[in-house]
């Protein structure tokens, strides 16, 4: 069963870089382009062997507790910093870490910390462990207490369309405890939905107002119908893993998001707006990244770390655009008029929904096919902490980069940030580098674990 908005136009579009847009990726004041530093003074190679230092000791092993020395503090052995940092603390998974920066250049941030961390296992709202899954067993629905309303629409609160907590099933990767997982029972039951619908706000800040979002999230379908296929008239491309819109809207709200595309009412062209497809025989773990600003008109996807472009095949399909006002595109040109956002009526942004929805091609598209989402981060804010294999961060179709959010962030200033270090599917951290982004999404390189 499939709900429409009135005036929401379920037509999506094939993903295109045919054309060879000129090189502008982020010349604009909202994100930047490849922001890396120059690298600055190393430190000497106290790593173990797999390039993480176990503490926050000096080169001389006199360290105090926090890894400073008489003349201030020093990074751990095995991490080169850049001009203008300091890290400290203990860079191992779970470690607690914190990165200085003299010129007090890391920017503020609405709310000093995210809005929510879930990791399945536990759920940091606004740094609080709600325990929201507290006596859920491996394979049972899971409960409201964080994405609180499954009864949205007509039946799902049944326990087929939930996702299960899920402990025993392959995890995305060992330092995991537990994931989102709804599986088919066999290769031709269909999976129509998987959905956690409207997170939960922090009671602490008030009434939800924020003209922003950013959402992190990884995803992988698999089982016997695998990514998001479409057939040769571009049938099945409804493959939604995400709608978003205001909290106060009727119905389904303005949004649809999927890796297979996103239509949205917009200025111009209307409800013809898409990213493109997505398929995926391989049946991967895929991080997705959405970067909401309704204000400005921003809507910036990110899928393994590239930047997805639009097409509006049914006026143009050559024309690759972004959802931007044309003087703040990234990269696409020339930038294509009619592509802003229209959310004036707007009173917030939030997920409407985020897992599965097949958009009424299950039988033919989806049999047997089983939807797994792990680590969410959510926020008002692109401010935030990522690892990463990147020694530039590229803001370009064609980058290359694979990250994982640091999602426990303990506290933000100008001059600190202090996180608890989550390593995420990296074997190792030997060789990654460590990034702060702004809340204006300048990309800072802050240093290097040793190869």
């Amino acid at each position: 069963m499939r709900v429409l908005t009135p005036g929401l136009v379920g037509l999506m579009f094939l993903f295109a870089c045919s054309s060879t847009p000129s090189d502008r990726d982020g010349a604009v004041s909202d994100a930047t382009s490849d922001s890396a530093t120059t690298d600055g003074g190393t430190t000497p190679d106290g790593s173990t062997a797999d390039g993480t230092a176990t503490d926050g000791t000096t080169t001389d092993g006199t360290a105090t507790s926090d890894g400073s020395t008489a003349d201030g503090p020093v990074s751990p052995p095995g991490f080169t910093t850049e001009p203008g940092f300091t890290v400290t603390g203990s860079l191992v998974h779970g470690g607690s870490v914190t990165i200085k920066h003299t010129a007090g250049g890391l920017g503020s941030r609405p709310h000093p910390l995210p809005w929510l961390w879930d990791l399945v296992s536990a759920q940091y709202l606004n740094g609080v462990d709600q325990k929201a899954y507290a006596g859920v067993g491996d394979g049972q629905p899971v409960t409201t207490a964080v994405w609180t309303n499954q009864n949205l629409y007509q039946g799902w609160d049944l326990p087929e369309h939930k996702f299960k907590y899920t402990t025993s099933r392959p995890l995305r990767h060992p330092r995991a405890t537990a994931q989102y997982g709804n599986y088919a029972k066999s290769p031709t039951d269909p999976k129509p939905y998987s959905k956690l619908a409207f997170p939960k706000w922090p009671s602490a800040w008030g009434t939800q107002t924020n003209a922003r979002m950013y959402l992190s999230w990884w995803q992988r379908l698999n089982g016997a119908t695998p990514g998001y296929p479409q057939d040769a008239q571009g049938n099945g491309g409804e493959d939604k893993p995400l709608r978003f819109g205001d909290s106060f809207s009727a119905g389904l709200g303005m949004f649809d998001i999927t890796v297979a595309g996103l239509t949205v009412n917009t200025v111009g062209f209307g409800n013809v707006k898409a990213w493109g497809s997505l398929p995926d025989p391989k049946a991967a773990w895929h991080r997705i990244e959405l970067f909401i600003d309704r204000t400005v008109g921003i809507a910036d996807m990110y899928v393994d770390g590239k930047l997805r472009l639009g097409t509006a095949w049914s006026v143009n399909k050559n024309d690759l655009f972004e959802f931007r006002p044309k003087a703040q595109y990234l990269y696409a040109s020339p930038a294509v008029a009619g592509t802003e956002l229209d959310t004036a009526s707007w009173k917030n942004v939030t997920v409407h929904w985020l897992g599965f929805d097949d958009g009424g091609m299950t039988t033919k598209f989806a049999p047997g096919r089983n939807v797994e989402v792990s680590e969410i981060y959510l926020d008002v804010s692109r401010a935030r902490v990522e690892l990463s294999s990147a020694a530039t961060w590229q803001h370009r179709p064609d980058a290359v980069r694979t990250s994982e959010v640091q999602g426990r962030l303990t506290a933000w200033s100008a001059s600190t940030v202090q996180f608890q270090l989550h390593q995420g599917a990296f074997g190792s951290l030997a060789g990654l580098y460590l990034w702060v982004i702004t809340d204006a999404g300048q990309a800072l390189k802050v240093g290097r674990f040793a190869p």
